[in-house]
């Protein structure tokens, strides 16, 4: 099952909503790079608290976890963004964040602590990179 949630990363559409633009893993992405150094930055990460170890948890909670990764991101820059289902593919969007400013190594961190199998990582000029938690632990049934 790991082989397909790691497929299923590297097939969502990472949405940053304002401005409206998607990031894909694997991808440049000019626009990103653009707005980044309009706000003079150039590192970035796509970070969620929904749904710890990509196992479906009640909205309630989702929202309750995603507050506490705002607050944790606090000392960078934060934009709303989203995890959007590609075409013909079956789950519900999750709330994300995208951070600017953020090290590797703390934006690790979060996920971490938020108990994500997996962020999105970017620097201005590269490809977007998925990055894959030491501590994932991947649901059985892929749900």
């Amino acid at each position: 099952m790991q082989h397909d949630m790691i497929n299923a990363y590297l097939t969502t559409r990472y949405r940053l909503l304002e401005p409206d633009l998607v990031i894909r893993i694997g991808q440049q992405h000019p626009r990103l790079d653009q707005w980044l150094e309009r706000i003079g930055e150039k590192r970035w990460a796509l970070i969620t608290a929904w749904n710890p170890y990509s196992r479906d948890t009640p909205d309630e909670v989702n929202h309750e976890a995603q507050a506490a990764l705002r607050e944790a991101c606090q000392p960078y820059q934060i934009f709303p963004a989203r995890g959007e289902p590609d075409v013909g593919e079956n789950w519900t969007a999750e709330d994300s964040l995208l951070v600017t400013g953020v090290s590797r190594a703390d934006a690790m961190q979060h996920c971490r602590e938020f108990k994500q199998n997996a962020i999105v990582y970017g620097e201005a000029g590269s490809a977007a990179e998925l990055l894959v938690s030491p501590d994932a632990q991947f649901p059985p049934n892929g749900t």
